[in-house]
């Protein structure tokens, strides 16, 4: 995919999020996982229903999350032991364990009370963005791992569209 062809697809799918509201930061390993949108009613393989997001995205290239300018998650906190938890018995598959566990589960409480929507978004051509969100939460991502695998996605949960998928390889 182009530059040009990049950015333009990104703008596009990200534009879909304005005025969405945030639902929930998860992880898959060490995916993070981002909810956006109404609450839709998912039917999984084994046929029963759970609730997901209306859109979704997924990111594996390094990303941060501010609040008034700071930084207050990041990728690197996947590989940090939360407080309480050793260094000898810390293991970042487990859920729970980590800072970003801690933290992302403080802000789900915080916007479940608080709603927070996505205000605006700034992408750029090695398909990199940011969304500003109505709290003074940003959510920063940069791919820029040379290793040439996903970055991140974007898509709509229980739809049939095609994922916007952005490779580390862009630039």
């Amino acid at each position: 995919m182009s530059t040009d062809s990049t950015f333009s697809k990104t703008c596009a799918a990200l534009s879909k999020l304005i005025h969405q509201k945030l639902r929930a930061f998860s992880r898959a390993a060490d995916t993070f996982c981002i909810g956006f949108g109404e609450d839709t009613i998912y039917v999984n393989l084994k046929g029963q229903s759970i609730v997901k997001p209306e859109y979704a995205i997924h990111i594996q290239c390094y990303w941060e999350i501010t609040e008034d300018g700071k930084v207050i998650l990041s990728q690197d906190d996947f590989n940090k032991a939360r407080a309480g938890v050793t260094v000898q018995t810390f293991q970042s598959e487990q859920f729970g364990n980590s800072i970003y566990d801690e933290v992302a589960h403080n802000i789900n409480a915080n916007v479940k009370n608080n709603p927070v929507y996505v205000v605006t978004f700034e992408a750029d051509i090695t398909g990199g963005f940011q969304l500003m969100l109505s709290n003074n939460y940003v959510i920063k991502v940069y791919p820029d791992d040379p290793s040439e695998g996903e970055s991140w996605r974007y898509f709509k949960i229980n739809a049939d569209d095609s994922h916007l998928v952005i490779f580390d390889d862009v630039i």
